[in-house]
């Protein structure tokens, strides 16, 4: 009788008993069975994309988690978007105020031909203050620009 050994198999098929082999099976099947268990599971965890990238699916727990750093980040970044709308508001009051100022006083000066170096500094001094109030203006106006697109990304009404 010539004596075959399966491949990848320390079990000598030909010299054991019938019972043996189906014990043998079993094990192995129920291994196998085990094994397939845990690759499903393993697997399931990760979903693969329409570019073919393979991402971890997130438990409930994780996405909860997420969800609620997710909302707080938005009600901060909220806050200071009406901040920086507030600001931006009383710094065009500001600056339409001193524009204005600026425009009376100087019509004033040529209505009545007086210019005194008084008038002249205060002048300066309101034209400074509106370039400088016009550049926080603009800076502002960026700083709100920047945080509503944030907001837009995060998908967070605006």
């Amino acid at each position: 009788m010539q004596m075959y050994k399966y491949p990848n198999s320390s079990f000598d098929f030909d010299r054991l008993s019938l019972e043996e082999v189906q014990a043998r099976q079993w094990e192995l099947t129920s291994s196998l069975s085990e094994t397939k268990a845990e690759m499903r599971e393993i697997l399931g965890r990760f979903d693969i994309n329409a570019d073919g990238d393979t991402e971890i699916i997130k438990t409930h727990e994780e996405l909860t988690k997420e969800n609620k750093q997710l909302k707080k980040t938005c009600a901060i970044l909220y806050s200071r978007l009406k901040d920086t709308i507030s600001e931006l508001e009383e710094a065009k009051v500001t600056i339409d105020g001193l524009r204005s100022g600026y425009n009376s006083s100087r019509g004033a000066m040529h209505r009545s031909d007086r210019y005194t170096p008084r008038a002249s500094k205060d002048i300066k001094s309101s034209q400074a203050e509106i370039e400088e109030l016009s550049a926080s203006n603009d800076q502002l106006s960026l700083r709100l620009m920047d945080a509503k697109d944030r907001l837009r990304k995060d998908n967070f009404p605006i």
